[in-house]
């Protein structure tokens, strides 16, 4: 059921819907000891990436509450479990859901017009801080029986973190760390390959995507790949700063007859046969997007993918005006994947992503590097 989903969705986001309580983990879903454990984020989240998560909840929840006027969908809600309904704030009543939709809109706004003059802020929405927590939290945060929550209080985003006390010092420190505008750049060098990924002591053959350091330095690495006989597809390198994403595309463009049609043109009337053309872009697409976890710890989310178009294309003939006309079929492969790795300054890292094709597998060599930055010289 469409509404059904629209439940599910809106109670899976975390800004802006309150709980009165954080959910303990169920009985034997771990042993540990959780505590509910409150935090401040309002300084850590920028009011634009919070504002358009918030436009996006609201659209939603609009939806869910214009559909209550009908009937079936009243009988859809009636089914829907208890919890998910509180998450939403979400009352059969309408006029009780608008009066706490008014005061979760007054609280947002409250927040925002406090925030928007700030300069720095080390994470662009909510969901960007719950995915950066989550992914690099020490001891690992999914299958813990943890629980993280954001939600209003007071004007304020809050996060609400059901934590075992080794997460909950993780946390700290973690928010310690970007609570300070770096002074220093990332570098990351990428490089991409092609090739069959088999003939590497590593791989294990069941596994569609694989990260693990390399043995050798970067360019030692580069020189094995080459060696191996893999193609190169890229030598791109990102500068930026951690907590900015940055995203580098190189595509090139492929013109081709996709079809023939008779067209009736001037002067005279004449019928002529007239090519549609169409073009397929082929190339790759690589987002990066670095934070420090410790002293001499960093996370690094990167996401590649690549598309080629098989050679030779295909081609068919079609028939038009009893003439025998070739039209071009080119089938596009995309390989695609993405991955948290944790490295240290200088390390060298090795991503796999197998293709179905044999010698199509997709390697990615990447090595971080930082640079502080140099401070402005004062005016004399």
């Amino acid at each position: 059921m469409i509404l059904s989903a629209l439940v599910s969705l809106v109670a899976s986001l975390p800004f802006g819907f309150s709980c009165p309580q954080a959910t303990p983990p169920s009985a034997g879903e771990s042993a540990q000891v959780h505590e509910l454990h409150l935090h401040d984020i309002a300084d850590f989240i920028d009011p634009r990436g919070a504002l358009q998560e918030s436009l996006a909840k609201t659209m939603l929840r609009a939806t869910l509450v214009a559909s209550l006027n009908d009937p079936d969908a009243r009988e859809q809600l009636s089914g829907v479990d208890s919890i998910a309904l509180s998450l939403l704030g979400l009352a059969l009543d309408e006029e009780e859901d608008g009066h706490q939709f008014a005061q979760d809109s007054l609280s947002f706004r409250t927040w925002l017009e406090a925030n928007q003059r700030k300069d720095y802020y080390p994470f662009e929405s909510v969901e960007s801080l719950l995915k950066a927590v989550k992914s690099y939290m020490v001891p690992r945060f999914e299958g813990s029986g943890s629980r993280l929550k954001v939600e209003l209080q007071q004007g304020k985003p809050m996060l609400l973190a059901f934590l075992t006390p080794e997460q909950e010092v993780w946390l700290q420190k973690f928010f310690q760390l970007q609570a300070t505008q770096p002074d220093w750049f990332a570098f990351i060098d990428l490089d991409i390959w092609q090739g069959d990924t088999s003939q590497l002591d590593e791989i294990d053959a069941n596994s569609k995507i694989q990260v693990f350091p390399s043995d050798l330095s970067f360019v030692e690495t580069q020189i094995l790949f080459r060696d191996l006989g893999f193609t190169r597809k890229g030598l791109p390198r990102l500068k930026l700063l951690p907590g900015q994403l940055g995203t580098l595309e190189s595509q090139s463009s492929f013109s081709y007859v996709k079809s023939w049609a008779l067209e009736t043109v001037e002067p005279g009337s004449q019928s002529v046969l007239d090519p549609e053309i169409d073009t397929a872009q082929e190339g790759y697409r690589i987002s990066c997007l670095l934070r420090q976890l410790g002293k001499e710890d960093y996370g690094l989310q990167v996401s590649v993918e690549s598309s080629e178009i098989q050679r030779p294309i295909a081609t068919q003939t079609m028939q038009l005006q009893g003439q025998d006309l070739e039209i071009s079929l080119p089938e596009l492969q995309t390989t695609s994947f993405a991955a948290d790795v944790r490295l240290g300054v200088g390390s060298t890292f090795v991503l796999v992503a197998r293709a179905d094709q044999p010698e199509k597998d997709l390697v990615l060599l990447l090595r971080f590097e930082k640079e502080f930055r140099q401070p402005k010289s004062s005016s004399q």
